[in-house]
């Protein structure tokens, strides 16, 4: 099993703990983008609920399974600049707040599933992911050029239909069909200390 370099944004206290032999696994209940900190009730955002749980479903289906996993870590597998004097980690760790700290790790294959960053808003904001789409079929048709499907596949499919909209969301995972310049973002279950290449701070 070959290893991953990601990189991951972490807070201080998550880095200490991984740094002095703790595995870390994400907890919902301490992300922002799921719960109010303040009461962890309450949940600020179903659109972050629906993706989070859509890629972890996603994780389990290829065999990314950690009975311990409740939600799964975030990171980037490329963060590419504006700035082409910049690599992907100098362009993320200038993006970092300064409460935080990137963590250059080695993750082994076959517990990180990549994706889209663009495209994984249409999870985020439930639409359908039109512009990752491509025809499933031989039919040499110039596309529909609003959803990029020939005519028959854009007949089969309702893209007012919940069913439909999250079958489109598996083009996310077509990393090949990304530009160069595409962000792509890395889920795994957990971060381990031996996986740690670098520790960042700003």
């Amino acid at each position: 099993i070959y290893p991953m370099q990601i990189m991951s944004v972490q807070s201080r206290i998550v880095v200490s703990h991984i740094m002095h032999g703790g595995i870390f696994y994400a907890d919902p209940l301490h992300s922002p983008h799921l719960y109010s900190l303040d009461d962890p009730t309450e949940n600020l955002n179903e659109g972050f609920v629906r993706g989070y749980t859509y890629m972890m479903d996603k994780m389990k289906s290829i065999g990314i399974i950690d009975p311990l996993m409740t939600t799964p870590i975030w990171g980037w597998y490329a963060y590419p600049s504006y700035d082409p004097s910049l690599s992907d980690l100098e362009a993320l760790v200038d993006s970092t707040g300064e409460d935080d700290m990137v963590l250059l790790l080695d993750v082994p294959d076959d517990l990180v599933l990549l994706s889209d960053f663009d495209g994984f808003h249409c999870v985020l904001n439930g639409y359908a992911a039109t512009d990752l789409r491509a025809c499933q079929c031989d039919i040499p048709e110039v596309v529909d050029e609003e959803w990029n499907l020939c005519p028959d596949c854009l007949e089969s499919i309702n893209m007012d239909d919940p069913g439909d909209i999250k079958k489109s969301w598996v083009h996310i995972f077509d990393i090949d069909a990304l530009d160069k310049d595409a962000y792509i973002q890395a889920v795994f279950p957990r971060i381990e200390t031996e996986w740690v290449i670098k520790v960042i701070d700003r």
